[in-house]
């Protein structure tokens, strides 16, 4: 657990045509927490769940060195 920590790669997940990021600005990570969905849309659900993936992907959880 760790109340220090980075999320970072927003700029390209939203990049991504159709999609968009909630993060839910817990105070602290653990591991298997999940600390932010992707969203996206289509008309044809298969692709919209690849874009969200994609999207999901590009965000990363990092944690400053002491």
């Amino acid at each position: 657990e760790s109340t220090s920590y980075k999320i970072s790669g927003f700029e390209k997940a939203l990049k991504i045509k159709n999609t968009d990021l909630r993060v839910f600005g817990k105070p602290s990570t653990r591991k298997n927490r999940r600390m932010a969905v992707a969203l996206a849309t289509d008309a044809n659900v298969t692709k919209a769940r690849r874009r969200a993936r994609k999207a999901a992907d590009q965000i990363k959880i990092s944690y400053p060195r002491s």
